[in-house]
């Protein structure tokens, strides 16, 4: 009976040492940051044709992303139209805070640079890297004497292409 305990416990003993080596080479939850937090196409903003409102888009979006990114609700809400504003800040609100509580960081590039407008609109389809894969995501924008500023930011279907109105 006794070699037998032994057995036993040397069978516990080595099953806690192999649990003990699985649990010490999973990540941390640091580590389990999937995507990257920068945006995944470089902006070379230095060639022809590239406006100074193109820049300015440019800017809103990274300024919007890179608000996600560092879970700052208020830099992404005042990045919103007032009237798209009161549509969506709960939404972003609540998606920062998912985003926060899980230390995710959503990756993100153009697809195309963005179509701006004389009339003081414009249009952008950015793809979107998380943890779970990638989105299609829409961003429309329109010029206030403020700067530019987001009025619309919706997943589409990857082959659904929205024109500005």
């Amino acid at each position: 009976m006794k070699h037998r305990i032994t057995r036993l416990g040397l069978g516990l003993l080595l099953a806690l040492a192999l649990f003990a080596c699985a649990m010490e080479i999973k990540p941390t939850p640091e580590s389990m940051v999937t995507t990257s937090p920068q945006p995944f196409s470089t902006l070379d903003l230095s060639g022809e044709g590239y406006t100074q409102e193109l820049v300015a888009v440019r800017g809103v979006i990274t300024e919007y992303w890179g608000g996600f990114n560092s879970y700052d609700k208020e830099r992404v809400l005042a990045l919103l139209t007032p009237e798209y504003h009161q549509i969506r800040a709960e939404r972003i609100v609540s998606d920062i805070g998912r985003l926060k509580l899980f230390r995710v960081k959503l990756g993100w590039g153009e697809e195309a640079p963005p179509t701006v407008k004389p009339e003081g609109t414009a249009q952008v389809f950015i793809e979107i890297r998380e943890p779970l894969g990638t989105r299609r995501v829409e961003m429309d924008f329109q010029k206030r004497k403020e700067g530019w500023r987001i009025t619309f930011v919706e997943e589409v279907e990857k082959t659904e292409l929205t024109p500005i109105p």
